[in-house]
């Protein structure tokens, strides 16, 4: 009984760490242009370039990374990321259709903290439950196992690239406005998954580095 208790507490922070993502997105992010990475990007581009909704370019990107996925990292995997891969983009298409949103505030900067935040706390509160937004997270994970990159990098790197695609949609400030939103989201989504636990920290300095690294990947 209490483990049925506790995985329905775990969906309902997934589900409510999602919403928040699309909540932020809709209201704070796109109504000030504010660049925006993985599968939300690349849906932003899409828009530009086909008139599609944004959340129909998120559901159609996710939709081929599930299916990657299901060809490379297998069933598991690909059924851990299934609720994210579509709930994201239908609760996406949900919020746009709710024109009032968009006016919640006026200032962008403004707009800029509440959307970080809020995307932070709900990016936290997936993870910490188990939970994937899916999109543009499954690239590293299959590159990591099939070609031993390193996932964080990996992430970072293609979250910079579709940022820098959209360079050419975006005014600077604009693009300072989508750097300040990525720092606050980051820092508040590790405040999040670190809230509530005691963690402790060491630093291991070794002329063997490669080696223990290496193991504890492992």
């Amino acid at each position: 009984m209490k483990s049925i208790r506790t995985a329905g507490v775990n969906i309902s922070m997934i589900l409510l760490g999602i919403a928040l993502n699309a909540f932020a997105v809709e209201a704070f992010c796109l109504p000030y242009g504010i660049l925006v990475g993985g599968a939300t990007g690349i849906g932003r581009l899409l828009n530009y370039f086909t008139d599609m909704p944004v959340s129909m370019g998120v559901m159609c990107v996710n939709a081929a990374l599930l299916v990657l996925a299901f060809f490379c990292m297998g069933k598991r995997y690909s059924a851990s990321i299934v609720l994210g891969t579509f709930l994201y983009p239908v609760l996406m298409a949900f919020f746009e259709g709710i024109p009032q949103i968009r006016h919640m505030v006026q200032d962008p900067l403004l707009a800029a903290l509440c959307g970080g935040g809020l995307m932070g706390v709900g990016i936290g509160l997936v993870i910490r439950n188990g939970g994937s937004l899916g999109g543009s997270d499954v690239v590293p994970v299959i590159l990591h196992k099939k070609a031993k990159l390193p996932i964080a990098p990996v992430m970072y790197g293609l979250d910079v690239a579709i940022l820098v695609l959209q360079g050419f949609l975006a005014s600077p400030n604009e693009i300072i406005l989508g750097i300040l939103m990525t720092l606050t989201y980051t820092v508040v989504a590790n405040k999040t998954l670190l809230a509530g636990g005691g963690h402790v920290q060491f630093m291991i300095f070794s002329p063997q580095n490669e080696k223990i690294k290496k193991l504890l990947v492992e």
